[in-house]
């Protein structure tokens, strides 16, 4: 569990995988992608609608992405993980930002719910805009399963 927010290079190993158009496209036609490293399948975009830790959990507990089962919120180390500190790649669709993303996931906010708590009540979110965690709030899901 994390007890301080994760910023900075020394706190998270980033990944360097260079992505490209293609990977993107890929990822969201099959629904998922599977980080190699991390031996995690992590959905291709996240939800669309702000929710809170429970809700979000029990979003991702139900999903059925590409066939799969056992769907999970994942924590704020595994979310982490999936920065990309590649500069040239940003997200393209489907609208540009600024969100640094692995594998061509799509997100439509910068902000991803974790399962981690913190002092027993409160949980983190990952913000992929400034590649640092944060605490609490309603937050977008984005789930992830071990493969």
């Amino acid at each position: 569990m994390i007890r301080q927010p994760v910023s900075g290079t020394s706190a998270v190993a980033k990944t360097e995988r260079p992505e490209s158009e293609a990977q993107q496209k890929k990822t969201q036609a099959d629904g998922y992608w599977i980080d190699p490293k991390a031996s995690l399948m992590w959905a291709a975009k996240n939800r669309d609608k702000d929710m809170s830790q429970s809700e979000a959990i029990a979003y991702c507990e139900a999903s059925s992405v590409g066939g799969f089962t056992n769907w999970r919120l994942p924590a704020i180390e595994e979310l982490a993980g999936l920065y990309h500190s590649d500069p040239p790649y940003w997200q393209t669709e489907p609208h540009p930002k600024p969100y640094r993303m692995a594998g061509g996931i799509l997100l439509t906010y910068p902000h991803q719910i974790a399962s981690s708590t913190y002092e027993g009540s409160g949980y983190w979110f990952f913000d992929f805009m400034t590649h640092s965690a944060g605490r609490g709030g309603i937050q977008f899901p984005l789930c992830v399963r071990n493969e």
